[in-house]
């Protein structure tokens, strides 16, 4: 009996450490799934809601610099096609890719005024295509 005690005990122990070593990959592979899909708020998130006294919380914990900066250029790289856009007529496009942008990084302030300002602008130019129409009829 003492025998399978320590048998037991010695394997919670190994699946123990696994576990915890299982949990940081799981944690991990999620981070890096979620930035591959550009969700970086919920990336940032997720690393929030990790417990202090969690073993991997200090790791998880030093992405955070990486993950902004990552939202950086994902601004940045944004803005530079929604206004490319824009210069081709693509209003619709443009609004769109702010869109999605927006929903990926919802605190981002520069997309939602760019979004926005965009939308803006496509009524001013939906308005006058409509007073056009209106004074030709």
């Amino acid at each position: 009996m003492v025998q399978r005690s320590v048998l037991i005990l010695a394997i919670l122990v190994i699946t123990g450490c696994s576990g915890l070593k299982r949990h940081f990959q799981d944690d991990q592979t999620y981070i890096n799934g979620l930035l591959k899909n550009e969700e970086y708020e919920l990336a940032l998130r997720h690393i929030d809601r990790q417990d202090k006294k969690d073993p991997n919380y200090h790791q998880l914990q030093q992405q955070r610099p990486l993950i902004l900066e990552k939202i950086q250029r994902y601004e940045l790289r944004t803005l530079t096609q929604s206004q490319k856009l824009v210069k081709s007529q693509k209003w619709s496009d443009s609004i769109e890719l702010l869109e999605k942008a927006v929903g990926h990084i919802p605190a981002s302030k520069k997309l939602f005024r760019e979004l926005k300002k965009q939308r803006n602008r496509r009524d001013e130019e939906v308005a006058q295509l409509r007073y056009q129409i209106t004074i030709h009829e």
